[in-house]
């Protein structure tokens, strides 16, 4: 499956968000979405929703939740029952660190948005490359780091449904390759902005129903 990240389109290009789209269907079997924002159920009582916040009309880090869009998240928290919720997207809704040239320019509105309907939501990004994790009002957000900067690393996330609760286990998987790890700390002034802290490493997250 697959969220759209900045990097992925082509302003005034060929590589529009609609031939991505259409490449995925020929190419990966399990992508069957017409649209860059969709949702589906991996299994019983598991709700996924992807959003798409890339800006495709200029040259830009920033992102933008748009009016169709969030009324359709709306409607697509209002329709799911006892589920366990997870949203993925590129931006992340909290910062990791602040940077006005990257941040999700209605990221207030979405947080409204989710709010509103009360429930326990997990909301995984990326963008920032950066480890950050913080807990909120019941909503889980997950900032994952990236593979090809500083630290070299990706998560490995858990998820357990229990009677009262929901239980998110998260792993830091950092790459076997450490020479291109250290070359690629050397060329950061803040390495441990991006690492993050052992808590937005390893950690162990609940939200109540």
């Amino acid at each position: 499956y697959q969220a759209f990240g900045n990097h992925d389109i082509a302003i005034s290009g060929k590589l529009t968000k609609q031939k991505y789209l259409e490449l995925l269907r020929e190419n990966n079997n399990n992508f069957t979405f017409e649209n860059s924002y969709y949702s589906f159920s991996p299994k019983k009582h598991f709700r996924v929703i992807v959003l798409d916040a890339i800006i495709d009309d200029r040259v830009t880090g920033n992102g933008f939740i748009s009016e169709e869009e969030m009324q359709w998240l709306d409607n697509e928290l209002s329709a799911s029952k006892d589920e366990v919720i997870m949203i993925f997207m590129h931006h992340p809704i909290k910062e990791p660190f602040k940077s006005p040239g990257h941040r999700l320019n209605n990221a207030q509105e979405l947080t409204n948005l989710i709010l509103k309907h009360n429930k326990p939501v997990a909301v995984f990004t990326g963008h920032y490359h950066a480890s950050k994790i913080y807990q909120e009002n019941n909503i889980l957000y997950v900032c994952s780091p990236s593979l090809v900067t500083y630290p070299n690393a990706f998560r490995l996330i858990t998820v357990k449904d229990n009677r009262n609760e929901i239980v998110y286990e998260l792993k830091f998987m950092e790459t076997g390759r450490k020479d291109i790890q250290n070359k690629a700390k050397l060329k950061l002034f803040a390495a441990t902005t991006y690492a993050g802290d052992e808590e937005d490493k390893n950690a162990i997250y609940t939200l109540k129903k």
